[in-house]
C-alpha cells in the first residue's frame, strides 16, 4: 500500500550504523590500535568480508524478524525486542561460522562482542525510534507520503474496510472511491465517497482516479471469480492487496504488513520477487551441491537400511507436475511397499478431496493407507528424510528448493483454470504449504498458500521456510 522507498532508506542506514558500530566497538576494546579493522598483520580482505558477512547476515534476520514493515518500525518496544534478538542472533552466526573456518578475528573477544551489541542496539534504536519515527510522522503531516486506493467493492467488506483506513490507518490514506458490478456512477455509497464505476472500466477509472494501489473486497466470490479479478487488476500495474476469508488462511499463519487493523495480502509480486528469481537458481545449485555432498555419507547408510528393510528399489520415481505444466521424474527414497502407489483407492480418494475442498472441509490432506509404510517409512516421511534426494531434482533444473509442492498427474488433470497458476514457477522441496499446511488445510487453501508464495517471494521467505523446515525435520512433523 506504501512506497517502500523509505524501507530502502532504512536498510542502508542501517547496514551503516552496524558498520560504525563494529568500528566503534574495535576502537574502545583496541584503544591504541592503529588498524580500523582491529589487530594489526590482518588480511584486509578477509577481515572486510567477515564485516560484509556480519552485514548481510543481519539483514537477513532482520528481514525474517519483519523489522522493515511499516506496523513494526512505528512501533517502540516490540521494535526493541526484535532489534536485541536479531543482533545477539547475526552476531553468534558470525561467531559460529569463524570457528567453524578457524578465524576469530572480526568478533574476537567477548568484551568486543559486548562493546558491538551495545553500541548497535543502542544507535539503530535512537535511529528507528526517535529520528524516523519523526521524520516519518512530519512528511505524513506535509502530505508528502499520500497514496491513493480504490476499493473494489461496495459491500460489506468493502465498507468494513474503508470505516478501518479512515479510524484505524497508521498514515493518511486517501480512498478515492469504490469500483464495482453494482450502483451507479457518482452514487454516494459512504462517507461521501463514491462509486467510481464499474469493473470493466478498471483500466480507465485506475488512470482517471490517480489510483496507486487497489484494495479488492468483494463479498461472496468464490476462488476461480476472485482469482479472476485478481488477474484483471495486475493488468494495471498498480500495486493490489485482497481482503477476503477464502485468503484467511495467510493473515492466520504469516506475519503481514498492517496499514490498520485489517491484514491486506499483497497479491502483485514485487521487485524483490522478480529479482529474486536469477539469483534464487545459483543459491539452490550451491546449496543442493553442498548438502548432497556433506550427508552424503548418511545417505549411503541409509540406501543399505532402505535395501536391508523391505524389497524393491532404494528411490522411488514418479511423474509429477512441474513448472507450466511439464512433466519430469520427482526422485525419493522409497517409504512403501513396492506397488503400493498403484492402489485405485488412493487416486479416488485424491479426486474426491479435489473436487470437494471448501474452507470449513478439514479433512486430512493426504490420502495414505499407514499400512503400506515399510518399516522405516512412517520415520522417514515424518522427518522428511525421504525427500532429499529431490536436491537432484533441483540440480536437474526440474524443482527448486522453495516453491510450490509438485502435484500429481491425475491432480493436475482435475484443476480448474485459476488452479493451475501454482505451476507458473519451479515446485520447490519446501514451501508454504509443507510448514504451515500439511494435514491442517484444505486443498483449496493449499493452493492459496502457493499462489501467495508465488507472488510475494523474496530471499528472506526462502530463508524463514527453509529455517522453519529445518525445525519441523527434527521435530519429526514432516510429511504427515
Amino acid at each position: 500500500m506504501f512506497n517502500p522507498k523509505y524501507k530502502f532508506i532504512v536498510a542502508i542506514l542501517d547496514v551503516m550504523i552496524i558498520i560504525l558500530s563494529y568500528i566503534l566497538a574495535v576502537k574502545i576494546r583496541f584503544p591504541d590500535n592503529e588498524f580500523i579493522f582491529g589487530l594489526n598483520n590482518v588480511d584486509w580482505t578477509l577481515r572486510i568480508c567477515l564485516v560484509l558477512l556480519l552485514i548481510v547476515v543481519h539483514f537477513f534476520i532482520f528481514q525474517v524478524f519483519h523489522l522493515y514493515k511499516v506496523n513494526i518500525l512505528l512501533k517502540i518496544f516490540p521494535q526493541i525486542l526484535l532489534l536485541l534478538k536479531g543482533l545477539i542472533i547475526g552476531a553468534v552466526f558470525v561467531i559460529i561460522l569463524q570457528f567453524t573456518f578457524k578465524y576469530s578475528s572480526v568478533l574476537e573477544s567477548r568484551l568486543l562482542f559486548s562493546y558491538y551489541l551495545m553500541i548497535s542496539l543502542i544507535t539503530i534504536s535512537i535511529f528507528r525510534i526517535i529520528i524516523f519515527r519523526k521524520l516519518f510522522h512530519y512528511l505524513l503531516s506535509r502530505g508528502l507520503y499520500n497514496w491513493n486506493v480504490g476499493i473494489i467493492g461496495n459491500g460489506k467488506n468493502a465498507k468494513f474496510v474503508v470505516n478501518d483506513f479512515l479510524t484505524e490507518a497508521i498514515f493518511k490514506v486517501t480512498i478515492r472511491g469504490f469500483i464495482s458490478n453494482s450502483g451507479q456512477k457518482g452514487d454516494e455509497i459512504l462517507q461521501g465517497l463514491n462509486h467510481l464505476g464499474l469493473i470493466s472500466n478498471l483500466m480507465t477509472i485506475v488512470k482517471n482516479s490517480s489510483i496507486d494501489e487497489l484494495i479488492i473486497a468483494m463479498d461472496d466470490l468464490n476462488y476461480e471469480e476472485l482469482m479472476n479479478l485478481i488477474e484483471l487488476c495486475q493488468k494495471t500495474g498498480k500495486s493490489i492487496r485482497v481482503v477476503s476469508e477464502l485468503y484467511k488462511i495467510i493473515p492466520d499463519n504469516l506475519f503481514l504488513e498492517k496499514y490498520s487493523k485489517i491484514p491486506l495480502v499483497k497479491m502483485n509480486g514485487s521487485i524483490h520477487t522478480r529479482i529474486w528469481k536469477g539469483p534464487k537458481r545459483i543459491i539452490d545449485i550451491f546449496l543442493s551441491l553442498f548438502i548432497l555432498i556433506t550427508i552424503s555419507p548418511f545417505l549411503i547408510l541409509l540406501s543399505f537400511v532402505i535395501k536391508l528393510t523391505s524389497q524393491g528399489p532404494v528411490i522411488y520415481k514418479q511423474q509429477r507436475i512441474g513448472k507450466d505444466g511439464n512433466v519430469f521424474i520427482l526422485y525419493k527414497f522409497r517409504t512403501m511397499f513396492v506397488g503400493s502407489d498403484q492402489s485405485k483407492s488412493i487416486e479416488a480418494g485424491m479426486k474426491d478431496f479435489i473436487t470437494k475442498s471448501s474452507n470449513d472441509d478439514k479433512r486430512k490432506n493426504k490420502v495414505v493407507d499407514e499400512k503400506k509404510f515399510t518399516s522405516i517409512g512412517n520415520f522417514l516421511r515424518s522427518s522428511s528424510i525421504d525427500e532429499i534426494p529431490q536436491f537432484y531434482n533441483v540440480l536437474k533444473g526440474d524443482m527448486a528448493v522453495v516453491g510450490p509442492r509438485p502435484c500429481l498427474k491425475y491432480e493436475y488433470e482435475h484443476y480448474d483454470n485459476w488452479q493451475k497458476s501454482r505451476n507458473a514457477t519451479l515446485p520447490g522441496i519446501t514451501g508454504l504449504w509443507q510448514v504451515y499446511g500439511r494435514s491442517k488445510v484444505t486443498h483449496n487453501e493449499m493452493i492459496v498458500m502457493d499462489l501467495y508464495y508465488n507472488q510475494n517471494a523474496t530471499p528472506w521467505l526462502d530463508l524463514f521456510l527453509i529455517l522453519k523446515t529445518i525445525a519441523i525435520m527434527f521435530n519429526g512433523k514432516g510429511g504427515g
